[in-house]
C-alpha cells in the first residue's frame, strides 16, 4: 500500500533556501553600484544648490567679511544628511565638500569626497586634503 505525502521534504526546502541565498549574494553588489552612483550624483547636485545659496547670501551681504550658510529646512543637505556630510570652508575663497559617511566598498577611495569651489571648479578632495580637478576627478561627478 502506498502512503500519500503532501508538501516538501526538509532537504528540498534547505536546497531552495541555499540557492536563493547564493543568488542574493551574487546580485547585491551589482544592485548597489548604480544606487551608489545615484547618491553621488545627488550629492553633486546638492553642492551646486548650496553654492547658489552661498552666492545669493554673499551678494546680499554686499562685501561683508563674514559668510555663513543658513540651512534650509527643505534643503538637500537635510535630505542627504544620513549618507553625506556637507562642509563649507570659507577662507579667502570658499569651497564646499560632500563626504560619503557610509563605508561603501563599491565607491572608489577617490570618489569619497566631492568638492565645488567658488570659481566653479568641480573635483574631489583627497584623504590628505589636497584638491584634485583632473579628468579622473570629474568622472566622480
Amino acid at each position: 500500500m502506498r502512503k500519500n505525502t503532501a508538501g516538501f521534504s526538509l532537504i528540498e526546502l534547505l536546497m531552495v533556501t541555499a540557492l536563493i541565498a547564493i543568488l542574493v549574494m551574487i546580485a547585491l553588489p551589482d544592485y548597489r553600484t548604480p544606487i551608489t552612483r545615484v547618491e553621488r550624483v545627488a550629492a553633486g547636485v546638492c553642492l551646486l544648490e548650496i553654492a547658489t545659496r552661498l552666492e545669493g547670501q554673499r551678494a546680499g551681504q554686499q562685501g561683508q567679511a563674514s559668510l555663513e550658510l543658513y540651512a534650509d529646512e527643505s534643503g538637500c543637505e537635510n535630505t542627504l544628511a544620513s549618507s553625506h556630510l556637507f562642509v563649507v570652508t570659507a577662507d579667502a575663497d570658499w569651497h564646499i565638500s560632500a563626504e560619503l559617511l557610509a563605508d561603501n566598498s563599491t565607491v572608489s577611495e577617490q570618489c569619497q569626497r566631492l568638492v565645488f569651489t567658488q570659481q566653479g571648479q568641480r573635483g574631489v578632495k583627497g584623504a590628505d586634503g589636497t584638491l584634485d580637478f583632473s579628468e579622473q576627478a570629474l568622472d566622480c561627478w
